[in-house]
C-alpha cells in the first residue's frame, strides 16, 4: 500500500501531531508499506529520513503557528500525478496544507484530527476560523473524506463530526515503562509541560503559577519546572506573574526539550501538572505516565478520557489554582496515593497507548477504506 501522510509540520519538530505522525510513519514503514510525507518547511527540498521520503515545501509566510503558500496548489498537484498513493492521510487542524491535498486529491481520503476548535482570543482570527471551520472543514473536508481518525470522544463532538465516520486512535508512547522510582532529592519539582507562546493560552501555564505560592507554603524546597517553547512577550508576561506572587525563584523555565533531554527531567520530576483551559486529548498526560509521575489535570475536553479521578491521576476544575495547589499538595503528603497513581498510570498507557496499537488500528482504517476490508 502506497500512502501519502500529509502534515503541517513534521520531524525534527517536537509536538503532540508531529510525533503522532512520526510514530505512525516508522510503523507503517516496518509493516513494509511505501510511505512518503509531505510537509512545510523554510525552502523545497526532499530528502530521507530512515528511507522515508519527505517532500519539504517552502512555506511563504507564517500566520498564528499557520505555515501558508499559494504556491503548494501547483506543488501538491504534481506529488500527486507523480508518486500515485492509494490513499492520502491529512493530519490537521493547522489550516493550509492539508486542505490542499485534501482539496486535490482523487485517491480515498482520511483525515486525522488531532484537536478540538481553533479560538485564538483574537476577534479578527476567530471570525475567520468560525468560517474555514463551518465552510471548508466541516462542509467540504469531512464531508469528503472516507474516515476521521481522532484522538477522543470529545473530538467528535466538539468538531459535530459524523459518528458513522469518526474512528478514536488516541496516541502512543514509544518509550519503556519505568518503575517507581524513591525520591532522594530534597527539592520537590512540579512540571508544566506546554507551549509558551501568547497563541497558546489555552495551555493555562498562568494558572500553576498563581498555584505555587501555597504549595511553597508546604513545601519550601519546591520548583516548578516549564517546558516549551514561548515568545519573548508570553514568557515575560507570565515572569511578570511570578514576580508579582514573589515566586520568582521558585519558578525555572527551561525552554523547548526533546529526548532524551526531556525524559531526564520527568525522571526527576515528583508531580506532572496539566493545568489547559481546553485539550483535545493530553500527550503529554500519558508520557508522565509512562515516566512514572502521578498527574494533576484540568477535567476538561478529552483529559477525562484518560485519567480517572482519584484512580490514577486528579482531576481539577480549570482555570482555578487554589485546586491545583490542594491536588499536588494532597499527592506530595500521601505516598500510597502516589503510588497508586504511578502505577494505575502506568498499567492504563500499557494497556492502551502502545506504538503497535495505534499502527495496527490506523493500518486497519486504511484496509477498510481502500479495500472494503
Amino acid at each position: 500500500m502506497k500512502i501519502m501522510i500529509v502534515t503541517p509540520y513534521f520531524y525534527p519538530k517536537i509536538g503532540g501531531l508531529e510525533n503522532y505522525v512520526k510514530n505512525l510513519v516508522n510503523w507503517l514503514k516496518t509493516n513494509g508499506d511505501d510511505v512518503l510525507v509531505v510537509t512545510s518547511s523554510d525552502n523545497d527540498h526532499v530528502e530521507y529520513i530512515e528511507g522515508i521520503k519527505i517532500y519539504r515545501l517552502k512555506k511563504s509566510l507564517t500566520i498564528s503557528n499557520t505555515p501558508l503558500s499559494f504556491s503548494w496548489f501547483f506543488k501538491i498537484r504534481k506529488i500527486l500525478k507523480n508518486e500515485k498513493p492509494d490513499i492520502v492521510n491529512a493530519h490537521m487542524p493547522v489550516p493550509g496544507l492539508s486542505d490542499i491535498a485534501c482539496i486535490l486529491t482523487n485517491v480515498p481520503l482520511i483525515v486525522t484530527y488531532h484537536a478540538g476548535r481553533m479560538r485564538k482570543d483574537n476577534q479578527i482570527l476567530d471570525i475567520l476560523l468560525y468560517f474555514y471551520e463551518r465552510f471548508i472543514l466541516q462542509n467540504y473536508i469531512f464531508n469528503k473524506a472516507r474516515a476521521i481518525v481522532v484522538p477522543s470522544s470529545f473530538v467528535i463532538k466538539n468538531m459535530k463530526i459524523n459518528p458513522r465516520k469518526a474512528i478514536v486512535i488516541p496516541p502512543c508512547v514509544t518509550g519503556g515503562m519505568i518503575k517507581i522510582k524513591n525520591k532522594k532529592h530534597k527539592v520537590i519539582k512540579v512540571i508544566s509541560v506546554g507551549g509558551l507562546k501568547k497563541s497558546e493560552k489555552h495551555k493555562g501555564i498562568e494558572y500553576i503559577i498563581r498555584a505555587f505560592p501555597k504549595i511553597i507554603d508546604s513545601y519550601p524546597m519546591a520548583r516548578l519546572l516549564l517546558v516549551g517553547n514561548g515568545d519573548a512577550n508570553r514568557i515575560k508576561e507570565l515572569d511578570n506573574t511570578a514576580k508579582i506572587l514573589k515566586v520568582e525563584k521558585y519558578v525555572d523555565f527551561v525552554g523547548e526539550k526533546s529526548s532524551p533531554y526531556l525524559d531526564k527531567i520527568f525522571g526527576s520530576s515528583d508531580v506532572l501538572v496539566v493545568p489547559s483551559l481546553n485539550e483535545s486529548f493530553g500527550m503529554v498526560i500519558i508520557e508522565g505516565m509512562s515516566m512514572g509521575i502521578p498527574v494533576v489535570a484540568s477535567n476538561i475536553g478529552g483529559i477525562p478520557e484518560i485519567i480517572s479521578n482519584g484512580v490514577n491521576g486528579i482531576l481539577v476544575p480549570p482555570g482555578e489554582p487554589e485546586y491545583l495547589s490542594k491536588a499536588v499538595i494532597e499527592i506530595m503528603d500521601d505516598k500510597q496515593l502516589r503510588n497508586k497513581f504511578i502505577l494505575n498510570g502506568r498499567d492504563l498507557v500499557k494497556e492502551k497507548f502502545s506504538l503497535e496499537k495505534l499502527g495496527c488500528s490506523n493500518y486497519k482504517i486504511f484496509e477498510k477504506v481502500l479495500y472494503g476490508a
